[in-house]
């Protein structure tokens, strides 16, 4: 890492007031889609311009209001499916190039060339402080050279990862075939539940009608 940019952060953290421990993410809505990527099964929101264990000046993401929504942080294992930098940059990212997220504030920092359209941030939905709503660029895998202040990195829970690596949150996406054998499965039950109600019935009308007859 540079001493320009720790010097940065450094000043960050000192000249900022700490957190409260009631404070909130800085946008407590719902993620809107072009604020996250899905690849290999899973949606993918680049969250954190630090390791989101504390190991950098104690800060950590804030999931108070996207947990239940089902947004965590990966495991190892579902960090070999992770994507790269560019793979958040497309049409219509809620990042405009060369400038913030109109609705949220994040911004992406330290750039180099390989950045050259709208992106995808999610900062401001995971951090309490305006200082933290951004994401590093140069930091992340395969976001290659040009800026002097900075270096690439894993992703936070890779191999090779350092505590200013940037980090991603995960949520599940079911497969195409996953939901349709659910369709399908939930279909055949509505099937089965009908017939059976509907011999059940029947059974009600023939044991009623037996009654009768033999009074």
């Amino acid at each position: 890492m540079s001493r320009l940019r720790h010097l940065v952060l450094s000043f960050a953290l000192v000249t900022i007031a700490a957190p409260s421990a009631f404070s909130t993410p800085l946008v407590e809505a719902p993620l809107p889609s072009n604020a996250y990527i899905t690849k290999n099964g899973y949606e993918w929101a680049w969250i954190f311009a630090v390791a989101s264990d504390g190991s950098y000046g104690g800060l950590v993401p804030d999931f108070s209001f996207q947990g239940p929504l089902g947004w965590r942080l990966p495991s190892t294992e579902e960090m070999v499916f992770a994507p790269v930098a560019t793979d958040f940059q497309f049409p219509g990212a809620n990042v405009p190039f060369g400038t913030g997220d109109p609705v949220s504030g994040a911004y992406f920092a330290y750039l180099t060339p390989t950045l050259t359209g709208n992106a995808a941030c999610a900062a401001a939905y995971f951090v309490s402080e305006v200082f933290e709503n951004h994401c590093d660029w140069a930091n992340a895998p395969v976001s290659g050279p040009g800026n002097p202040d900075t270096e690439e990195h894993p992703w936070w829970g890779q191999p090779g990862a350092v505590n200013y690596s940037e980090s991603l949150a995960i949520r599940a996406v079911p497969e195409p075939a996953a939901l349709t054998l659910l369709t399908v499965g939930l279909a055949g039950l509505a099937a089965v539940s009908g017939v059976m109600s509907r011999l059940l019935w029947k059974r009600e009308v023939a044991h009623s009608s037996g009654g009768a007859e033999r009074r």
